[in-house]
């Protein structure tokens, strides 16, 4: 949504005729002055003093010079990208325009799904999933959202399971050991995190595998 709301200014012009065209007899219909008119009421008239013409023309020289500096910047940093521009050295110390990864559509689609399965154990002995304040099931969600709240919960468990993201895991089992605690009488004593993986398989069965990510005791 938010690419296509940054292309939305360049559209062509036939695009922004098509559309005034089309909402002219709505505007039409909207029009303040016809309104009193109908009603027999003047509008009192307010004059909007007019732009001075070197500054109008002022103002579209510098907008039209800010859109191409944009435009030639793209261009270069992408022609820097694919090698046919040298860049200077100074400019590889900070940040090098070959490293950029294609992960959201290519090469290849996303080989592997998954979920997370937190089970945790109660004082009592119980055992629960403490993420989704369920029973423990470790077969694959009806739902399409794989059992994740919300997209930015997916995002950050999803950082969670990836190589690096061990810093993130004592954080997250405090929280859901704390959250259980504050909003159940049974307390949680110790908390499980599992990712469960599901290759993508198109010519047969899919089998998951269960990756222990982290194992504590509630605090």
């Amino acid at each position: 949504m938010v690419s296509i709301v940054a292309l939305i200014p360049f559209f062509p012009s036939v695009v922004w005729d098509g559309v005034e065209k089309a909402t002219e007899p709505l505007a039409e219909a909207l029009d303040e002055d016809r309104w009193l008119e109908k009603s027999g009421r003047v509008s009192s008239p307010v004059s909007i003093p007019p732009i001075p013409t070197e500054v109008s023309r002022w103002m579209g020289r510098t907008l039209s010079l800010v859109v191409a500096c944009l435009l030639v910047t793209v261009l270069v940093w992408n022609a820097a990208t694919l090698g046919y521009v040298q860049t200077p050295d100074r400019v590889n110390d900070v940040v090098n325009p070959a490293e950029h990864r294609w992960s959201m559509f290519a090469p290849e689609p996303w080989g592997v799904d998954g979920w997370f399965v937190v089970p945790g154990t109660l004082e009592s002995g119980r055992r629960v999933d403490a993420f989704h304040e369920s029973t423990v099931r470790w077969n694959r969600p009806t739902d399409a959202s794989l059992g994740f709240p919300t997209h930015r919960w997916q995002k950050y468990l999803l950082d969670v399971q990836q190589p690096g993201g061990e810093r993130l895991r004592p954080h997250f089992t405090d929280y859901v050991c704390n959250r259980w605690n504050r909003s159940h009488e049974g307390e949680l004593s110790t908390v499980s995190v599992y990712y469960v993986r599901q290759p993508t398989n198109l010519d047969g069965l899919e089998p998951t595998e269960r990756v222990e990510l982290a194992r504590r005791s509630c605090p």
